[in-house]
């Protein structure tokens, strides 16, 4: 019976190999390869490095772990081959930040199994205006004058078209997406005003009111759902107030975050 003591160096003898712990640094595109690939660290300095994995079938056992080493707006994808999967996924998996990994292993049939991953993703807008026009009916709010955070190929905010697209929809559904929306503002006195969230154009969870109390007297709206998405889509804020008109002071922040890492 072999007996290994704390500290003390570990050896191959005869024929027998240990395999280099030393990851490897790969800067582009390739199918990973066992044995020359399973533990790498990877640098898009230069382009987006999309790793595929190899057949799981064929593979059993086998385990690749990735590590992003860089910060830049390059990606790196780690995606399966053919109708292969990852967990429960056939989008593949974005590293968009520095320090972010992943690793999977084959099961031996049609799956690379996740044993660990840091994948991170939120995005974050602001809002100032000193009026703002509102119906009865929701109409878009598109007063986003900031991106104060987002990530790069997964969730992005564009104040141009006062939007947050969501790029990745990696991972299970069930994962979702955290949103956080405050809406301050003055509106007219005893009068309601609505905020909703729209997923692609269409309304998502559930409107929140608020009554409003007057010139010099702000009031604000929170909003706090989980949303889950299947698709790149588009994340909006809309407004609707009771008597039309306008709502004037506005401070408002939405913010989006991947649930899970």
């Amino acid at each position: 019976m072999a007996v290994f003591k704390q500290g003390a160096p570990l050896k191959a003898t005869g024929d027998a190999e240990i395999d280099s712990l030393i990851p490897v640094t790969r800067t582009v595109t390739k199918t990973l390869v066992p044995g020359d690939d399973e533990r790498i660290q990877v640098d898009p300095t230069a382009a987006t490095v999309v790793l595929t994995l190899p057949d799981a079938a064929s593979n059993a056992g086998v385990s690749f772990f990735i590590k992003r080493i860089a910060n830049g707006g390059n990606c790196v994808d780690l995606e399966a081959a053919g109708s292969d999967k990852i967990d429960d996924t056939s989008n593949g998996y974005k590293l968009s930040l520095i320090n972010e990994f992943i690793g999977v292993y084959s099961d031996g049939t049609t799956t690379w199994r996740i044993f660990a991953k840091d994948i991170f993703s939120i995005c974050t807008m602001t809002a100032t205006a000193a009026s703002f026009v509102v119906t009865t009916s929701p109409v878009k709010l598109t007063a986003w004058d900031a991106v104060v955070f987002d990530t790069p190929d997964k969730l992005v905010g564009n104040f141009s078209t006062d939007v947050i697209n969501i790029l990745e929809f990696q991972g299970p559904v069930a994962d979702g997406y955290n949103v956080n929306v405050t809406l301050g503002f003055e509106y007219t006195n005893n009068n309601t005003v609505t905020a909703q969230l729209f997923i692609n154009g269409a309304l998502t969870g559930i409107p929140v009111s608020v009554n409003a109390q007057g010139t010099g007297k702000p009031v604000s709206i929170s909003i706090n759902q989980q949303v889950a998405v299947s698709s790149t889509t588009t994340l909006e804020l809309h407004v609707s107030a009771e008597n039309g008109g306008t709502i004037d002071d506005i401070n408002a922040l939405m913010q989006i975050q991947r649930i899970g890492r």
